[in-house]
């Protein structure tokens, strides 16, 4: 852990840290279901039942190289913290999880899981009011569009997956040189632009509500 930490970085862990694919029955198995919101629920019961009593489920679940080393790069600086972090509902994926991370990951600091995705932001922007952080300290990498938006409302820099391998593909050839001030750089201009398709999105809200409310 770093004492005194000037930035911190979170990066989700279902297909941001690793591509999720499980083995069940020798076929390859999506942590995502689709389908009818009961099948949906119901996908969620079985997928948990097979986390519980399958001895490896995780067997399949491979880290992204390129993520391995723009991690490695940020830990080369002394005051940043990295965390995964991960909405979760059981003890056992928990476990599942910190060994993966441990193994594939071993500059990231913690895991930390919440019960729900919402829950991200709260957790992050107390991280930063501990450390006496402005939010704008905060970096965030998640493949879920909805979280990222949710953490640029609140003034966190927020990222999709799809961007940072955007940029890591760009400097495959040549890690030494990948750092979160390139890193940002090179999209610094999507949290603007996220941002501004974040309040279109709540003014079209706010008519929307006051049409229904005349």
């Amino acid at each position: 852990m770093v004492k005194d930490p000037n930035l911190l970085v979170f990066f989700d862990v279902d297909y941001t840290l690793f591509a999720n694919l499980f083995n069940v029955d020798g076929e390859m198995l999506s942590a995502v279901p689709s389908g009818t919101k009961d099948k949906i629920e119901s996908a969620y019961d079985d997928y948990t039942k097979y986390l519980l009593y399958t001895k490896d489920p995780y067997k399949y679940v491979h880290p992204l190289k390129s993520v391995q080393s723009f991690i490695h790069g940020l830990k080369r600086r002394d005051d940043i913290q990295i965390y995964a972090i991960s909405a979760t509902g059981s003890s056992f994926d928990f476990q599942f999880k910190e060994k993966l991370i441990k193994k594939h990951y071993p500059d990231i600091d913690e895991l930390i899981t919440v019960p729900s995705r919402d829950m991200k932001i709260t957790v992050m922007k107390c991280l930063a009011e501990k450390n006496t952080l402005a939010d704008n300290c905060v970096y965030f990498f998640d493949d879920d569009l909805q979280t990222v938006m949710q953490a640029l409302h609140n003034g966190i820099c927020a990222y999709t997956t799809t961007n940072l391998l955007w940029f890591l593909h760009d400097f495959l050839d040549d890690y030494t040189t990948v750092t979160l001030e390139k890193f940002v750089e090179y999209f610094e201009a999507t949290p603007g632009k996220m941002s501004e398709i974040n309040e279109e999105k709540e003014a079209k809200n706010m008519i929307r509500s006051r049409a229904f409310s005349i």
